[in-house]
């Protein structure tokens, strides 16, 4: 009998992998980033359409919609697994930087799901260990994230 559990429970989990690997888009997706200088800028998923805009809520209907393709969503994807970002903190904040880059990012696939964010004191290492602003390579992995965002939007605008 547990060997049947087993193994139904094994065909569960490899159904979801491949329906993950054939669907990459995520159920939800939601970034912002900004700060005093740069101002807001939004990334949110309806649908199947991206949409992202600079600005306030309110903002949110002249927003650019994008349309990532398949192989786009691939990539965005393999980068979020690349760099661990499912071992990321949900706060990476200090409250002490009061003019840094805020950002939040969600994100929610079949299979896994994570919210995060911070400010431009704190950045998540490999293991998703906070490490300050000041050490090297210490915004290795959030670059990362951004420019994997970015590439996904097709806009080099979201601010780092």
């Amino acid at each position: 009998m547990k060997a049947i559990a087993c193994a139904c429970v094994l065909a569960v989990f490899a159904f979801h992998i491949a329906r993950a690997e054939n669907d990459p888009l995520p159920k939800n997706l939601r970034a912002f980033a900004g700060n005093t200088w740069v101002g807001p800028y939004h990334v949110e998923l309806e649908g199947d359409t991206v949409l992202y805009w600079r600005g306030g809520p309110k903002d949110k209907k002249h927003a650019e919609k994008i349309k990532p393709t398949k192989a786009s969503w691939q990539a965005f994807r393999r980068e979020l697994d690349a760099i661990n970002i499912w071992r990321w903190r949900p706060d990476y904040s200090t409250r002490s930087i009061m003019d840094a880059t805020a950002w939040i990012f969600e994100v929610e696939y079949l299979d896994r799901k994570i919210k995060t964010g911070g400010d431009r004191g704190l950045f998540p290492d490999k293991t998703g260990a906070p490490i300050p602003l000041d050490a090297p390579h210490s915004e290795d992995q959030y670059m990362r994230y951004v420019h994997a965002l970015q590439k996904l939007i097709g806009s080099e605008k979201f601010p780092n």
